[in-house]
């Protein structure tokens, strides 16, 4: 992981990609215990707690951006996590959200390991909401932000989350944190084990 990197640019960068929050709130209940993989400085929790959710929990691998969303947002519970592993048991989890994440994470034996532990901590029926950044030929760049990320194709991100089963898939026009035009893939699965 790029730790360095986002703590750098943590005070600074405000990210834009939208999850379908109409759509989670159409089957996801407000009650559900949710976990926001990758939350960054929160703001999808503040989101997601602005929409009526009780109970959410943000983890990042970055301590500035779990230290930058502690003063924008200082209610939510968010928390550090520098590693893949997460500290809660299996089964935990109604709803685990995931926007952005695995496209800052250019290894994909990483991102499979990270898609077994969501698995792990997700109850079983729970559902999943990943949403990405995507290309037609997948493709490592180098931001403009100094990061590393990967613009993995729709089926690429597709075949990272099969162990899940589809709910709905759809890729959609979107813009980038640079303001680059860019699509994204906007995927609900549920954890039928």
């Amino acid at each position: 992981m790029q730790f360095e990197a986002w703590n750098k640019i943590a005070p600074d960068i405000n990210f834009n990609l939208e999850i379908d929050i109409e759509k989670l709130l159409s089957f996801i209940p407000l009650d559900s215990k949710v976990l926001d993989f990758g939350c960054g400085y929160g703001r999808n929790c503040n989101l997601l707690d602005s929409a009526g959710f009780s109970d959410v929990i943000g983890v990042d691998s970055s301590l500035e951006m779990i230290n930058r969303g502690s003063r924008d947002y200082p209610k939510l519970r968010l928390m550090h996590n520098a590693t893949d592993k997460l500290a809660y048991p299996d089964s935990h989890f109604d709803f685990i959200l995931v926007c952005a994440v695995f496209t800052c994470i250019p290894d994909d034996a990483q991102c499979n390991s990270i898609i077994a532990e969501l698995k792990r901590v997700l109850k079983p029926n729970g559902t999943v909401h990943l949403v990405e950044f995507c290309s037609e030929d997948g493709q490592v760049i180098e931001s403009n932000i100094g990061v590393s990320m990967k613009h993995r194709t729709s089926k690429e991100l597709s075949d990272l989350v099969n162990s899940f089963k589809l709910v709905s898939c759809e890729e959609l026009c979107t813009t980038t944190i640079s303001g680059s035009k860019a699509n994204s893939f906007s995927w609900f699965g549920v954890n039928a084990t």
